[in-house]
């Protein structure tokens, strides 16, 4: 039986032991020894994750255990030890209740989650960094300079295993030769020449970054990114790193609330032993109490207090469980696994987890690779960078495709497709009433008869493409949108929006990136020397130099002919406000000419006659003088059909803008329609030569104007 004296040692004991619990350990890293201190804390914090993380991975077979070899370890540990300075720098006076350099690495310590490889076998991230380079040089007009950086034989890119997705903008070839380029660009030779693809994932990349001067395959990845914006791609760096910075201050404003009950549990425990401890000195029936328990929890006095300091150690545990488990799992903020988060943490707490709004997927993706390549810190530590790249993900087109592929059972279906197999007529439009053949727009350009054009000659007319003539396959995804909050109109657009995008992703693309040389296919022959080798290899170079060269070329031809065309305008335009100028001068010598008739208004025209320009207080002078003429109001665009349908044009000329003058002179000409100009500015007078002239006097000037 354990007397008074070694029942409170053991009560100290666990006194110190509950204090370790909430003990806040501080380090300055200006100082070597203290440094060292932290970095020992990461290694055993390293190898105590690693043991767990190869128990659970010889029962999850889905675990990557190859990730963790020794040089990335530690160049991860290393990323923590630099990166964990920073962040207790600026926020240990936020979080004076807990080291912030140690929770900092739980957070970015070794789990059992998805790495990069696993991210991109599910979501596709180089295939998305790819795409957004490619529509980069697109927009910029470098593409075609791009072009001689990629693969140049077939054998190259079938290497390359293209996902299942099909872009609107780059051809499948283009796609899978700029993959090439970032999955090769830090191969060595001897791997840029064999078949074997040299990275699996973002962490082998960084691993074997260190590569000679001169590779060819790091020159072509250089050479293709040198023809991108800087700025642009450091503004997506700095963006990525601030979602990173912005993401750790919320975890750690998490862990604060988490560690509060923890503390509070702690501070109640210790406070209930130290009472037990002071009775045990003052009273003798405090041996006895003592004797008959198991140092745990002790209870001194009545039954109710057993029954308190229990419920305190559970509290305790309770909230050392929550405060380990959310660091443990913090991964689960990503992907599929939220909901999972949420439960273990509650709807409060949960809503304080920053969320990054990811507008650009693409270049964040892309942002992942250039910081890789930058050997950023902050890509090297593990969880934190690829939340924010799964949540990029999450945002990419194809996404929900892939997690519904991936969960392997069909969905249950919602009860509109329910219906929808009953009834299927109901939700199928007929192509004579889709939205795409109703009547939208007046194209002002456009130079036909009727006033409006149709969404599917709209459609053509800037796209080229042709709409689908209706797809009864697709009757179910208007079913689907019955489900949603839309409109009728609004689920009328959507489907045929969607059914235009299904159509384009199902024609029929024969176009093939490469053209391959009958001579390439075949096998060299025996006799070849080294030497030979060597210049035929230099002559492969200097072809690409060449087609580089060719491309520059094209390019510059392009746009000077662009130049030319644009000239001809110009000049076609000046000629004919010249011939304006003079057909005005004419208008003006017939004012001066003595006429044989006169005119009574109000007049009544012969002709289809429409009149533009002028102010508003000449507009309603002169139209009482003119009744069956048309009137334009000054602030109205001009309308192509009306213009069309009209015998005669008149312009008034001192209130019109430039712009609409040209709209009206351009019609005019096209449809050859007789053109004339007030010379005055009075309405009488105006309305003088107007009857004059649809009179026909002075009849050897009154001819159309050409």
């Amino acid at each position: 039986m354990k007397t008074i004296n070694e029942k409170i040692k053991e009560l100290q004991q666990i006194i110190e032991q509950t204090k370790a619990l909430i003990k806040v350990a501080q380090y300055n890293f200006d100082d070597n020894a203290s440094a060292k201190s932290f970095d020992k804390y990461i290694e055993a914090l390293f190898k105590n994750r690693l043991t767990l993380i190869r128990s659970y991975g010889q029962q999850n077979k889905e675990v990557d255990l190859s990730e963790f070899n020794y040089d990335i370890l530690t160049r991860r540990q290393q990323a923590i030890s630099a990166l964990a300075a920073k962040v207790q720098e600026d926020y240990q006076s936020q979080c004076p209740d807990f080291s912030v350099a140690e929770i900092f690495a739980q957070f970015c310590a070794p789990c059992p989650t998805d790495t990069f490889g696993k991210l991109d076998e599910l979501y596709h991230v180089e295939a998305a960094a790819a795409i957004w380079i490619l529509d980069q040089l697109r927009n910029s007009g470098k593409l075609d300079e791009a072009l001689a950086y990629l693969p140049e034989s077939r054998e190259e890119l079938d290497r390359i295993d293209l996902p299942d997705v099909t872009d609107s903008v780059h051809c499948d070839d283009l796609i899978r030769g700029m993959l090439y380029i970032i999955r090769y660009r830090n191969s060595s030779k001897a791997d840029f020449d064999s078949t074997k693809a040299f990275m699996d994932s973002a962490d082998a990349t960084l691993a074997n970054s260190d590569k000679p001067d001169g590779d060819p395959a790091r020159e072509r990845f250089e050479a293709v990114l040198s023809l991108l914006d800087s700025d642009t791609i450091d503004d997506l760096r700095n963006c990525f790193i601030a979602y990173t910075h912005h993401l750790t201050q919320s975890c750690l404003s998490v862990y604060d609330k988490l560690n509060e009950k923890a503390v509070s549990a702690a501070k109640t425990k210790i406070a209930m032993l130290e009472k037990e401890i002071e009775n045990s000195k003052q009273t003798e029936s405090a041996a006895s109490v003592l004797n008959q328990t198991d140092g745990t929890n002790v209870t001194l006095t009545a039954s109710d207090t057993r029954e308190n300091a229990m419920a305190v150690e559970k509290d305790l545990q309770n909230a050392l469980y929550l405060r380990e488990a959310f660091y443990m799992n913090i991964m689960l903020q990503s992907g599929g696994f939220r909901h999972q988060l949420k439960d273990l943490l509650g709807d409060e707490l949960y809503a304080q987890l920053y969320r990054p709004m990811i507008s650009d997927p693409f270049g964040m993706c892309f942002a992942f690779f250039s910081l890789l390549d930058s050997n950023s810190d902050v890509i090297w530590v593990y969880n934190l960078p690829y939340i924010i790249l799964a949540d990029s993900c999450l945002e990419l087109p194809w996404t929900s495709a892939e997690l519904i592929r991936a969960q392997g059972d069909s969905p249950k279906p919602a009860p509109a497709l329910i219906e929808a197999a009953k009834d299927p007529e109901r939700y199928l439009t007929p192509p004579s009433e889709s939205l795409l053949n109703q009547k939208l727009v007046a194209p002002p350009f456009v130079g036909i008869s009727e006033d409006k054009i149709s969404f599917s000659q709209l459609v053509y007319l800037f796209s080229g493409v042709v709409p689908p003539r209706g797809m009864p396959e697709l009757s179910y995804l208007k079913a689907l949108l019955t489900d949603s909050d839309l409109s009728e109109n609004e689920i009328n657009i959507l489907y045929d929006y969607l059914t235009l995008a299904c159509s384009l992703s199902r024609r029929d693309e024969n176009y093939v990136f490469i053209d391959e040389d009958e001579e390439e296919s075949e096998e060299p022959s025996e006799n070849i020397t080294d030497e030979s080798l060597s210049e035929l290899r230099e002559l492969k170079r200097e072809n690409k130099n060449l087609k580089a060269m060719l491309n520059k070329l094209e390019h510059r031809l392009k746009e000077s002919a662009e130049a030319l065309d644009h000239a001809n305008d110009s000049l076609n335009e000046a000629t004919a406000e010249l011939g304006e100028l003079r057909s005005m001068i004419r208008e003006a010598d017939n004012s001066e000419k003595e006429y044989s008739v006169t005119v009574t208004f109000p007049y009544s025209a012969q002709k289809r006659a429409v009149v533009f320009g002028g102010h508003l207080s000449w507009l309603k002078a002169i139209r009482p003088l003119l009744p069956n003429v048309r009137f334009v109001e000054p602030s109205a665009q001009p309308n192509a059909g009306l213009i069309m349908n009209a015998d005669v044009i008149w312009i008034q000329t001192n209130a019109m803008s430039h712009s609409d003058f040209y709209k009206i002179i351009d019609i005019v000409r096209k449809h050859n329609i007789e053109l004339h100009y007030f010379t005055y500015a009075s309405a009488e007078k105006c309305a003088e030569q107007f009857a004059l002239n649809d009179m026909g006097e002075p009849e050897d000037n009154s001819g159309k104007e050409s």
